[in-house]
């Protein structure tokens, strides 16, 4: 499932948490503080580096 960078704050900031095999590629979520995210299997092809970063330190 391919959702936007905007759907995906929504939803997060919503207290939804789990986006498994959601499709990430190509977003940019520079400075996005999201701890407790689950993206197991999520497609993150052509992100951000930085945002990368960030989402995968907060992967716990």
């Amino acid at each position: 499932m391919r959702i936007t960078v905007e759907e995906l704050l929504k939803r997060y900031a919503a207290g939804e948490r789990d986006f498994r095999s959601t499709t990430l590629k190509g977003m940019d979520l520079s400075g996005a503080n999201l701890p407790g995210i689950n993206l197991n299997q999520a497609n993150l092809a052509e992100s951000n580096p930085s945002s990368l970063f960030l989402l995968w330190k907060n992967v716990a």
